[in-house]
């Protein structure tokens, strides 16, 4: 298992191809402004979310578990927010 550090690099960085491509979607497509709003805020709270999620791991839970949960709900709001951004154009 990666440590945590480099976890919340890896999660910073995804947010961020996010978010760029977001900001890309609306300098070269016809997207308003609002839209592009709504799931730039989309991003930043699942990464804040994931952020405060690794720094304190659920009491009582095995860590292979928690972080295997973690893996799996981050991966299902990435594919949420890259259909929102696919939508845009």
């Amino acid at each position: 298992m990666a440590n945590r550090r480099n976890l919340k690099k890896r999660i910073n960085g995804i947010c961020f191809e996010l978010a760029a491509e977001c900001i890309s979607a609306r300098l070269y497509g016809s997207v308003s402004q609002e839209d592009v709003n709504n799931i730039m805020g989309n991003i930043f709270s699942m990464q804040t979310d994931c952020i405060c999620r690794i720094s304190h791991v659920e009491p009582g839970m095995k860590a292979k578990v928690f972080f295997r949960k973690l893996r799996e709900d981050m991966q299902k709001r990435i594919d949420e927010i890259i259909e929102q951004i696919s939508g845009l154009g």
